[in-house]
């Protein structure tokens, strides 16, 4: 997890910023067997109102991912476009580690179902060393891996730090600490989220 802390990735993200960056959530390691992919979402949902407008997710291969791998596709003008307004304010305000929702988290597995809103679905070769970068609310999943491989990446999370600290002093009193709810305890048990 060398990369999290890698010059050029810090010195971009501060320079996006305009101040130094702070990683908001551990590292996810993400390993999506032939077969599979990853179904369509923001990632609001896992996160919460909790963390401000300014996280960022930067998502990172470790190997080599060529299409047929199945790679991050991510769904460009999702976090903006005026046809996705009535999804950020239902299903982009749900925070999964907040009350009894069940389920994976995921809007779909259908990417047309997600595209009718607006926007193009985006998606690339990866190589180790590339970073795709979005919002909380950008929507994004990945096409199968049609492939005997696995396929290896992961994701974390930026902010800005504000004054120094990691935390919005607005958002410090009314944060509650992430990674403590049902969903966050209960993601890998199937009998809870099939």
């Amino acid at each position: 997890l060398n990369l999290l802390s890698h010059p050029t990735l810090l010195e971009f993200l501060e320079t996006l910023y305009d101040r130094p960056p702070a990683v908001v959530s551990q590292a996810n390691f993400r390993a999506v067997k032939q077969g599979q992919s990853t179904g369509f979402h923001v990632d609001s949902v896992y996160m919460g109102t909790r963390m401000g407008p300014e996280v960022l997710t930067c998502w990172i291969p470790v190997m080599d991912i060529p299409a047929s791998l199945g790679g991050l596709a991510v769904l460009r003008g999702s976090n903006s476009l005026p046809g996705f307004a009535n999804v950020r304010a239902t299903y982009g305000k749900l925070d999964l580690d907040d009350g009894d929702i069940g389920g994976s988290g995921w809007f779909t597995e259908d990417p047309a179902e997600v595209a009718r809103f607006g926007g193009r679905w985006e998606t690339s070769e990866y190589a180790p060393g590339d970073v795709v970068i979005f919002t909380m609310h950008t929507f994004h999943g990945s096409t199968v891996n049609r492939t005997g491989r696995w396929r290896l990446s992961f994701d974390v999370r930026f902010r800005p730090l504000h004054n120094g600290n990691e935390v919005n002093e607005e958002e410090s009193e009314s944060a509650s600490a992430p990674n403590e709810g049902r969903w966050s305890e209960h993601r890998h048990n199937p009998a809870v989220f099939p």
